[in-house]
Order: C-alpha cells, then structure tokens, then sequence
C-alpha cells in the first residue's frame, strides 16, 4: 500500500488505475478487502479514517490493477479544514491521475438516493470519467426487495445502467465487480505504458 496526498505523488508506471468513491460509511475498505480476497485495507467503525488516497497494486484476471482507495465524502468525524481538503485532492486525483481508467462510486444500497451523491455522478459525468456505481451492503436488503432498490438508485441518479449489487460480508457480487473492473479495463485499451 502506498498513500499519497497529491496526484503528482502518484506513480507513473502505466498500471491501470480505477478508483473507488463513496460517502464516509459506505465501506469501501470492506469492499476492496473483498476483492483481493484479503486484508489489504484498513476497516474502521468510524467514519471518515481515509484521509489521503491509498493505492494497492492487486492482480486482477492475471493483470497488475491499481486501487485508488479515495476520502469519503459526506459524514466524517474529521475537522473541517480536513474535510475541505477532500475536495481538491480528490477532483486532482481524479483528473490528473496517470492511467486511471474508471471510477467506481459506491452507494449504500439502503440509503435513498441523495443530493450529495446525485451532483457527483453529474460531475463524473460532465468530466467524462468512465463511472459505474456500486451498491454495498445488499444483504441487509431482503432479497425480493433488491430489483426494486436497483431501479431506484438507476432513476435516483439518472444512470444508463444498473448499479451493481454487491456485499462484502456475503461475497454476493463480487465476482461480478471484478469482471467489470476488467471489462472497463480493457474498453480502456487495457494496461497504459509509463
């Protein structure tokens, strides 16, 4: 793991880069722990423990992948000046990042979509990031209500495409989300040279 707290600070290797975003508790540590299929990132029962961007060089498909583990936004038990931080260094990161090839935007899939997340998507949007949005934690949703919860977080923020459903805890979409991790890899002409 290496963390870094500018773009400048990252490695210009050509390893192809997706970064993972969410609100502060959404668990995205859990979530890049589930798919490595190891400890690799630290989980915490407070919110908002990232506050610089961690990378993991992980093989993905028998490729090298780098994990950009970015801030949370929204609720974070950080002071002010910290959370006012976030935001340059992630838009930097997310602009200027060598070899970064999608964004992954995680969402609790038993939260309503909010404002927050809604102006977000727009902004990855309009900066034309390759972006698909994650829905974690599906297993504390009933199982006959999770078609219904997808299309809400579709319309909710005005997606093309299904959120993925995914559980940490469960395992359950997480042989899912790494194939799209390798399909948006390579629709992004696959590993970049330095």
């Amino acid at each position: 793991m290496r963390s870094i707290g500018h773009v400048e600070e990252a490695p210009h290797d050509g390893v192809p880069t997706v970064a993972f975003i969410g609100r502060s508790n959404v668990g995205k540590s859990s979530l890049l722990n589930a798919l490595v299929g190891g400890h690799v990132a630290r989980t915490s029962q407070t919110p908002g423990r990232t506050q610089r961007i961690h990378l993991y060089d992980v093989q993905l498909a028998g490729a090298p992948v780098r994990f950009a583990d970015l801030p949370g936004y929204g609720y974070a038990r950080v002071p002010a000046a910290v959370r006012r931080a976030f935001g340059p260094m992630i838009e930097g990161f997310l602009l200027g990042a060598p070899a970064l090839f999608a964004v992954l935007l995680l969402v609790d899939a038993r939260r309503e979509p909010d404002r927050t997340t809604a102006d977000f998507v727009s902004w990855l949007l309009d900066a034309g990031l390759p972006m698909q949005i994650v829905a974690t934690k599906s297993d504390k949703v009933p199982r006959n209500r999770r078609g219904a919860i997808s299309a809400k977080i579709r319309k909710g923020y005005g997606l093309p495409t299904a959120p993925l459903l995914t559980s940490a805890a469960q395992g359950e979409g997480i042989d899912e989300l790494r194939q799209s991790i390798a399909a948006l890899a390579e629709a992004a002409g696959g590993p970049q040279t330095p």
